[in-house]
């Protein structure tokens, strides 16, 4: 197993940190070392990170060997490509001067390995046993919230009310990234399950429903935000190389998958050559609050 690859891997034993724990900066502390022990680069700097904003004194050194380098970041697949989209708009909107982000759903936190410099906290049930309504009723509230490729998997009929949680933790805005059924969404999800089988991502898309243009527009009217909208990557190309993934991995040949993450890197080293306007993979949105 390769060093990003092994720096990628969840270890299906972790735990999460134990709801009564998951304000304390010790819990994070602990759970970081565990998880360096165990190879999980992504998720031990996360908990750091986690463990700083809660006040913990953690050093520098301890933040920057779990950091990932730029190298490992680039094998990150599209993951990469949405989490640096997200980045540039936080800069673009809100300044890149340091600033607190909480990140919604962010799964084992790869978002925190990519603003360095931010104070960052992740919401997470399946790592920190958090939900963003229970981030609200400590207190807490953040500069910026963003959620990446969250949306999609929420309920309609739970979107806005998960939105409105989104708005309370937030300061200054809201940056979502995620799929937007423009027309087309249902029948692209329905091919893929063809292709790839059932996959669990895909079937939630489907049962929770992509969430469409309009739905962002009464989001941000709703609540009196600024909204802008970004088309990001394309479609097509995503699709391929979701394939390229599955499928070199799929034949445990490591010349094979050295190859793919070659490929990968050089990809995402050319991310700002991708947008498509007519293809997009997904959507990024920009809610500013009006003060």
């Amino acid at each position: 197993m390769s060093d990003v690859t092994q720096a990628n891997t969840m270890n299906a034993e972790q735990q999460p940190i134990l709801k009564d724990k998951n304000l304390s900066p010790e819990s994070y502390v602990a759970a970081a070392r565990q998880a360096r022990e165990q190879g999980q680069l992504i998720l031990a700097h996360t908990m750091l990170r986690c463990a700083c904003t809660l006040g913990a004194d953690v050093s520098r050194g301890e933040l920057a060997e779990t950091l990932l380098t730029a190298d490992q970041l680039l094998g990150q697949a599209q993951t990469y490509q949405r989490n640096m989209r997200v980045v540039d708009l936080i800069e673009a909107h809100f300044g890149a001067n340091p600033i607190s982000v909480v990140d919604v759903g962010g799964n084992d936190g790869i978002f925190s390995h990519m603003i360095p410099e931010k104070q960052y906290f992740l919401c997470e049930p399946s790592v920190n046993n958090m939900l963003p309504h229970e981030l609200v009723a400590s207190g807490r509230i953040f500069d910026v919230c963003v959620s990446i490729h969250v949306f999609e998997h929420i309920p309609d009929e739970d979107k806005h009310a998960f939105f409105a949680t989104l708005v309370k933790l937030a300061r200054r805005g809201i940056v979502l990234c995620n799929p937007t059924d423009t027309g087309t969404a249902v029948q692209r999800q329905k091919f893929l399950l063809e292709v790839f089988g059932p996959w669990n991502w895909i079937l939630e898309h489907l049962e929770c429903g992509t969430p469409t243009m309009p739905l962002f527009e009464e989001l941000a009217a709703a609540h009196d935000l600024e909204l802008h909208t970004y088309p990001s990557g394309n479609v097509f190309l995503s699709i391929a190389v979701l394939a390229m993934e599955h499928f070199s991995g799929a034949t445990c040949d490591p010349a094979m998958l050295d190859k793919c993450q070659k490929l990968v890197r050089y990809i995402n080293e050319h991310r700002y050559l991708q947008d498509s306007a007519e293809c997009p993979r997904d959507y990024a949105f920009v809610f500013v609050k009006r003060h």
